[in-house]
């Protein structure tokens, strides 16, 4: 029997469910991910806390889906989300809203306006959503969590979603012209800062002359 489910579904709120969160025995009320049968929760003293089918089953429970879900869930019930070379505070986020012939895993509202995130766990995303997004100008970020253990804790889970940049890429986000114009402002910002910079040092060094031919 598989001993490694740590994820169930749980019905009464329709959330991802880890086995030191469930309720014992099937009073946990969930159900796998992959055959959508009754999870029992086991947590004796003996064993390794998980979940088992209320049979003999050989389901192994679904463990990226259970994985892709509690992803989405995450960014759903937060508002902040570091991304490369920025962080993205936001509002009104949303599963598996319809997007034309597409559906994004989340959609969630900016200041910049509509992001759409695809969570990859299996596999990227195909060419033609890809190409959706970038021909229709829509601010997009890929996560890529094939690498990611299918028992993390929603704890850690958490914490690498929310809080690194590490296994995110932009799909689409600036035009080409407004991105040419960011690059084109740090670097204005940039030699601003040595005009400053040198400023600053001649102004000391003319002080400490002054200082020098005083004494």
């Amino acid at each position: 029997m598989n001993q490694n489910i740590k994820y169930g579904y749980h019905e009464p709120t329709g959330k991802v469910v880890h086995i030191f969160a469930a309720r014992n025995g099937l009073s946990c009320q969930c159900r796998c991910f992959e055959c959508n049968e009754k999870l029992e929760a086991v947590q004796g003293t003996k064993k390794e806390w998980h979940f088992r089918h209320n049979s003999t089953s050989s389901c192994k429970g679904g463990p990226e889906t259970a994985l892709h879900q509690l992803a989405k869930q995450i960014i759903v019930e937060n508002a902040e989300i570091k991304l490369p070379q920025t962080i993205l505070t936001y509002t009104n986020a949303f599963m598996e809203q319809r997007l034309g012939q597409f559906t994004p895993d989340v959609t969630v509202s900016s200041r910049q306006g509509k992001v759409y995130f695809e969570i990859c766990v299996t596999h990227t995303i195909d060419n033609p959503k890809e190409q959706f997004y970038r021909n229709s100008e829509m601010k997009s970020i890929e996560i890529d969590l094939r690498q990611t253990a299918r028992d993390i804790t929603p704890e850690k889970l958490k914490r690498q979603l929310l809080d690194s940049a590490q296994y995110k890429r932009y799909i689409y986000w600036y035009p080409e012209d407004e991105q040419n114009a960011v690059s084109h402002k740090l670097e204005s910002d940039n030699n601003l800062l040595r005009w400053i910079c040198l400023i600053a040092a001649a102004a000391g060094f003319r002080y400490y002359f002054l200082r020098r031919r005083n004494w």
